[in-house]
């Protein structure tokens, strides 16, 4: 590590062994407005033939009228080496330039991004690997008739190298299709409390797309649509407050319209649709502006919330959409869910979390559960995540994994932690840890052991040996569960 004057410094690792002879540099430096950090290396090993290494660039500055410039350039030689040094389990490297403004009223963004697959399944030229996009939104609230007004406008443009037609694509692969869209949208809210407590709330909505496809006649080259939503909410929430504790349920319904038009476009930015109690009531649960949530239906759920003087907090929601009318491919309907969250937290921190999804007939699309314990130090966490084979979700495949974590304190000087993760579909771990770690006033050493269990065609199962020595310095103090002894001397 070597400063280079008061605002910038260097740090290079170099690494050697019987498999692999490695240099890292990370470079730092600070400007008055902006921050410049430059993470690097290269490895000549017995993996791959040739060099080997990758460059990650980030760039941020920040102007008086609150515009934020953000720049970042990803490279890497080949696919498995951010996997293979543990540098990065990211599946792509992205170059963009980005300009930002968020205020109050008003927010814009602009990107220019280049992004390449790592993925060994994907091939790069049927990937939007270019991509312009822009926003611009502005919130008024009009003297007239009240409540919060928004206009909107997004625009987007993506490119793949391929030129193969999409139409004619083999099955599995997506082909060279080419896409720019044009939208604006207006959206109105307001919100009335009636005197008896009951929450009214409206919602207006108008969204007109323009799409223009090339190298896909599945699909019209130059299309629009114009997709108008109208939704009433109302919420009527109750509290009992007691000496010594206090609850709080809030039933709601809402009723939502769309035309049950169908668009024929397709769906590239709405892939993975979550529904929770925190989208319930959206006019649309899809994420993007290609799918959008038609036809008509009715958004009903609870909300329950309590706390007691001595710490313990629950809190549960239930809520379910039922469609009314969808369209006819119902693509747009995203299919009629239940969505049951509960989370309770004891006074001494444990906690206890859990979320399921579940479709028409009481069968789990998805869940996630997680148990925290939590003594001083030391910290135990369980959590389990299942994922079912949905053609909305664009799962394929069924996912079923159990995590574990644990942190202890052998002692005032000695700590341990567990990191295990393990896949229940095929049957065997995906991947374990293990460490130590010695503190004292003067020094830190880390002992770690890792295994990565899983394994394709371009990244085999590795196990991780490491051994990290900190020197805390002479006169420093430490801060936390350790001894807090002056270190006068190694």
């Amino acid at each position: 590590f070597q400063t280079l004057g008061d605002h910038q410094d260097i740090t290079f690792t170099p690494y050697i062994s019987s498999s692999t002879t490695s240099l890292a540099m990370d470079y730092r430096r600070a400007f008055l407005r902006g921050d410049l950090t430059i993470d690097s290396s290269f490895a000549y090993d017995d993996i791959e033939d040739g060099q080997r290494g990758h460059v990650d660039l980030k760039y941020t500055a920040r102007s008086p009228q609150d515009y934020t410039l953000d720049l970042s350039l990803e490279g890497v030689r080949d696919e498995a080496y951010l996997l293979d040094y543990d540098i990065s389990d990211q599946d792509f490297v992205r170059s963009a330039i980005e300009l930002e403004k968020t205020s109050a009223r008003e927010n814009l963004g602009i990107s220019f991004a280049h992004v390449k697959s790592l993925r060994e399944d994907e091939l790069n030229g049927e990937v939007p690997s270019v991509a312009l996009t822009a926003h611009y939104e502005r919130r008024r609230i009009p003297n007239a008739f009240g409540g919060d007004l928004r206009l909107r406008g997004d625009f987007l443009s993506q490119y793949r190298y391929s030129n193969l037609n999409s139409a004619n694509a083999p099955a599995g692969q997506i082909g060279g299709r080419d896409t720019t869209r044009a939208t604006l949208s207006s959206l109105w809210d307001r919100t009335w409390i009636s005197g008896s407590g009951v929450v009214s709330d409206i919602s207006l909505e108008a969204h007109g797309d323009v799409y223009y496809i090339s190298q896909d006649s599945n699909y019209p080259h130059v299309s629009s649509y114009l997709t108008p939503f109208a939704g009433v909410r109302l919420s009527y929430p109750l509290q009992r407050k007691r000496e010594q504790d206090n609850l709080i349920i809030r039933p709601t319904s809402q009723l939502v319209w769309s035309p049950n038009k169908v668009r024929a476009i397709p769906n590239e930015d709405s892939l993975s649709i979550e529904f929770d109690a925190g989208n319930a009531f959206l006019t649309s649960r899809s994420p993007g502006i290609d799918l959008r949530e038609l036809g008509t239906r009715l958004n009903t759920g609870i909300e329950v919330d309590w706390q007691h003087e001595g710490g313990d907090i629950a809190e549960l929601s239930v809520v379910r959409i039922l469609p009314i009318s969808t369209p006819e491919n119902g693509i747009s309907s995203l299919a009629p869910e239940w969505s049951i969250a509960g989370n309770y937290q004891w006074g001494d921190g444990s906690n206890l979390e859990t979320r399921i999804n579940l479709d028409d007939d009481f069968a789990p699309i998805r869940s996630s559960s997680r148990f925290g314990f939590e003594q001083g130090p030391n910290q135990v966490a369980i959590t389990y995540v299942y994922l079912a084979q949905n053609s909305v979700q664009q799962s394929d495949t069924e996912s079923n994994s159990i995590g574990l974590e644990v942190d202890y304190q052998l002692s005032t000087l000695w700590d341990s932690e567990i990191e295990w993760l393990f896949d229940v579909e095929e049957g065997k771990s995906r991947e374990a840890t293990l460490a130590l770690s010695y503190n004292n006033e003067c020094v830190q050493i880390g002992f770690s052991i890792s295994r990565r269990f899983t394994a394709s065609a371009i990244v085999e199962p590795t196990t991780t040996l490491g051994i990290e020595v900190e020197l805390l310095g002479i006169t420093k103090r430490v801060d936390g569960t350790v001894s807090k002894r002056t270190c006068n001397g190694i």
